[in-house]
């Protein structure tokens, strides 16, 4: 389960970098486009480190 989260966070992290790419290729500014896919890997890493623990604690609380 732990490998299917990675490959989707990856998947995840690959199309919002397109589409912030995408979005900000008008303007040219790759700068921002970097900090915005900074800021969302890290706020996903921390989401997924956060609803992780929880998972596995349920997990063996049922069983």
């Amino acid at each position: 389960m732990s490998l299917f989260l990675y490959i989707n966070s990856v998947n995840i992290r690959h199309i919002t970098q397109n589409y912030i790419l995408k979005r900000i290729g008008e303007s040219r500014d790759t700068s921002i486009s970097f900090i915005f896919t900074n800021l969302l890997i890290t706020y996903g890493k921390f989401v997924i480190m956060t609803l992780m623990p929880y998972r596995y604690s349920t997990e063996f609380s049922t069983s």
